[in-house]
């Protein structure tokens, strides 16, 4: 810390001193005008003989650790200067720079650290070429909890630019610079509506496959599993994807190049007493989700998938893949059969349960919510399983997000294009998992062209458009 100061501080001192006397005392008064060590901290003055400074001038610097009233009490000799012996000729104190003052000036200056800079409408900085400008850094979980828009961070996670737009993080390619021109002796940047040249636009995705189908008792003693609901990943900033993992990196598309996808449908609901069918794949350019798992029936085994299909009777749950979803509930059998419910994209689906003379089908699990299309809408929900039919059957209920409810007669499908699982049927027939879908989301800068053999829309949203893919297999691309 650098010492206090005050301005034209001049005295003498009163007495003599040896050359090890820590105690001096300065003239009446004086001793107010000196700041206080106990509070603003320990500071130098000089000490020469006589009222003015000569050639043959022979100096002292003391430093000041504590005042009282005009005695203080130094430390002799500072900043390697020789201590004096003051006799009774007049002797002089002061306080002036030093080479400590300037030390401390250029240690201010090497440590400056600016956290706010307010009221700034150009920067411009020069160097020899050699110089750089550091943007804050930190991964996705360290952003800033009230960010202001405008603001732009580098984040170590996605290993990009972005800025905070007012809503959410988002990319470099929608901050809208028209200039970024990087000179070796200066950096200025220009910004208005356009899009900057060479920078890559950025795409969020959200890739749901479509649902298992749930298995079917067939009115033996049995119990059916729900559907598990298809895999589900996002790149969506600030949300999710299955599994209980983060978004995922943004995709940045070169401009005029296909890039296929695929909406994966939902697998089929058992008719006989058997496991449903796993749901289909849906894929865009290398992201894959895989379809969901198909319930079990009695001792037929459930399907593994994005999320795992539930249980039969005797079989373990299907299990849910690492990063889209989760495990099926497992079944319950002691005085009767009972399916577990099929796995969501945000939880395990629930377990079945016999409660003294019924039994209850395990309930689907939860899907995830996403705000892609600008309003918050829960996916890949998983399918309920079904209790024994020789008893008091209360079906269980699909997981939020489009799983299907099951039923003492005919299980409910999964809801189209959501990747729900289907519910688990008891006397008549189970349902089907619902399809998938292709959620794109980008710059209001950029167009998509939807290919041959799909069925999309594309929809302005503000400054970003969206584009629904709902069926079919085939390519997109942007320009």
């Amino acid at each position: 810390m650098a010492d206090p100061i005050v301005n034209f501080f001049k005295s003498t001192l009163v007495g003599t001193y040896s050359d090890t006397d820590t105690s001096i005392t300065i003239a009446t008064g004086d001793g107010a005008l000196l700041p206080d060590p106990s509070t603003e901290g320990a500071f130098n003055l000089t000490i020469f003989e006589g009222l003015q400074v000569t050639n043959s001038t022979t100096f002292e610097i003391v430093r000041v650790t504590a005042r009282s009233g005009d005695v203080l009490t130094v430390t002799r000799g500072a900043e390697s200067t020789t201590p004096l012996t003051i006799g009774s000729a007049t002797h002089s104190i002061l306080m002036s720079a030093t080479k400590k003052t300037f030390d401390d000036i250029n240690t201010a200056i090497a440590n400056v650290n600016v956290t706010t800079l307010t009221g700034v409408e150009e920067l411009t900085f020069d160097s020899t070429g050699d110089e750089e400008f550091g943007l804050p850094a930190g991964t996705t979980a360290q952003r800033p909890s009230s960010p202001s828009a405008g603001y732009m961070r580098w984040n170590s996670t996605d290993s990009r630019i972005e800025f905070y737009n007012g809503s959410r993080w988002a990319g470099l390619s929608e901050i809208g610079f028209e200039q970024v021109s990087l000179g070796v002796a200066q950096l200025s940047v220009t910004a208005n509506d356009a899009v900057a040249e060479n920078v890559a636009p950025e795409v969020e995705y959200l890739v749901i496959a479509g649902g298992g189908g749930a298995g079917f008792e067939g009115g033996l003693a049995a119990a059916a599993g729900g559907g598990g609901a298809g895999g589900y990943r996002s790149s969506v900033t600030g949300e999710s994807s299955g599994g209980g993992a983060s978004a995922e990196s943004v995709f940045e598309p070169t401009l005029s190049t296909n890039y296929t996808v695929t909406v994966g449908g939902g697998g089929a609901g058992a008719t006989t007493g058997s496991a449903g069918s796993n749901g289909s794949n849906s894929v865009f350019n290398t992201i894959t989700s895989n379809g969901g798992g198909g319930g079990g029936a009695n001792i037929s085994t459930p399907g593994n998938g994005g999320s795992g299909g539930g249980a039969g009777a005797v079989t373990s749950a299907g299990l849910g893949t690492a990063n889209q979803g989760f495990d099926g509930g497992t079944a319950t059998i002691i005085d009767y059969q009972v399916g577990g419910g099929g796995g969501g994209a945000s939880e395990v689906g629930g377990n079945g349960v016999q409660n003294g003379s019924g039994a209850t089908g395990g309930d689907g699990g939860d899907g995830v919510s996403s705000s892609i299309t600008g309003s918050a809408v829960t996916r890949a929900g998983g399918g309920a399983g079904s209790g024994d039919v020789r008893t008091t059957n209360f079906p269980g209920t699909g997981g939020a997000g489009g799983g299907g409810d099951a039923s003492t007669t005919a299980g409910q499908s999964g809801t189209t294009n959501t990747g729900g699982g289907g519910g688990a049927g008891g006397t008549s027939s189970s349902g089907s998992g619902g399809s998938g879908v292709v959620i794109l989301r980008y710059s209001s800068d950029l167009s998509i062209t939807i290919g041959a053999g799909l069925t999309g829309t594309e929809t302005t949203d503000g400054s970003e458009k969206y584009a629904v893919i709902t069926a079919g297999t085939g390519n997109v691309s942007w320009t």
